[in-house]
């Protein structure tokens, strides 16, 4: 709470038809400092104990993080 700076939803609400399907919207968090990041990202796995199992927290990446990160989930997914 005091490393927060702003919440937000990312995209657009979509009406659910079919109820069994669910639509994910994206949570931003946006932090005052790297330290506020460091420690948000440490509780993290806190969540799990709190009810929120499929909650999960990612660090925001450059395009050239994501392109690596990709990479290397394929190579493990092999």
């Amino acid at each position: 709470e005091r490393y927060v700076e702003e919440v937000t939803r990312i995209g657009q609400k979509k009406e659910q038809r079919d109820q069994n399907k669910e639509h994910i919207r994206p949570i931003r968090v946006k932090v005052k400092n790297v330290e506020g990041k460091i420690e948000l990202l440490k509780r993290a796995k806190l969540l799990k104990d709190e009810g929120y199992e499929r909650v999960f927290l990612q660090p925001d990446l450059t395009l050239q993080q994501f392109a690596a990160a990709a990479r290397i989930r394929q190579k493990i997914e092999r």
